[in-house]
């Protein structure tokens, strides 16, 4: 079980929410913001990726499928993410509530070997999360619109208007860290990529985050919503990197590409 939780916080940290704080570096002007984001580009959806965690010259495979649905969440329309991974002995749900127009987080709830219950302003949280027997209180404000951890970042991508060249860098908030930090995007190139689910044509994402907690290459489509089909990101650890691969196996949205 010790394996199943060491697992499953590195597949937690995954989520684009991760990495250590540290001074912001200066950049460009973006040329995309988080106001732009577009709830109304998505449509329900179910992905299933195979996902890959390598770290100490160990690799562990897993399944994971999302799941987006519209839903209505006290009578305000939301759209509701719903993240589920198979592991050896546990499967982790990661529930998360969106405005379905803005996509910003309204609340989020995971279960599994860390349970978390997570409610959003725009510019506050406050909730709670337990692992290994510990409960710790969230209680957190931000000077400005900020995303959750976990899918947050990938349905915001998904909603802003990409084209070659385009950048963004989006505030997450870090709910097991309970820090505020920016992951930075780049639209480098376009290409062609195959995976299970077919080829798709993509934009070349880099990300990075402020600090460099978090770095790697997104494949994304270029057809509107423009959800992952392939990804390999990296985070620095206490015993050195850990790379997670996200392939794209399966797509129902009524469209391919």
């Amino acid at each position: 079980m010790r394996l199943i939780r060491r697992t499953f916080v590195l597949l937690l940290l995954c989520g684009l929410g991760a990495g250590p704080v540290a001074a912001q570096p200066t950049t460009a002007p973006d040329t995309l913001s988080l106001d732009q984001v577009d709830g109304s580009m998505l449509q329900p959806t179910t992905l299933r990726y195979d996902v890959t965690v390598t770290a100490g010259g160990q690799s562990r495979s897993f399944s994971a499928v999302r799941a987006l649905t519209a839903t209505q969440t006290n009578g305000r329309d939301t759209w509701t993410v719903t993240d589920r991974t198979s592991l050896p002995q546990a499967t982790v749900v990661d529930s998360l509530v969106l405005d379905r127009t803005t996509l910003r987080p309204v609340l989020r709830r995971l279960s599994g070997p860390m349970t978390m219950s997570v409610s959003y302003t725009d510019t506050s949280a406050s909730g709670a999360l337990q692992l290994r027997g510990r409960s710790q209180n969230i209680d957190a404000s931000f000077d400005r619109p900020t995303l959750a951890g976990g899918a947050n970042v990938r349905m915001a991508l998904a909603g802003l208007p990409l084209a070659p060249n385009a950048s963004a860098a989006l505030p997450v908030y870090n709910e097991q860290q309970q820090s505020a930090q920016t992951l930075r995007f780049d639209v480098t190139e376009t290409d062609s990529v195959d995976t299970p689910a077919g080829t798709f044509n993509a934009f070349v994402v880099s990300i990075a985050s402020s600090g460099g907690g978090l770095w790697g290459t997104m494949h994304v489509r270029q057809a509107a919503p423009h959800h992952i089909v392939k990804s390999t990101l990296t985070q620095p650890g206490p015993r050195g990197d850990r790379t997670f691969t996200r392939t794209l196996t399966s797509i129902d949205d009524g469209t391919k590409n």
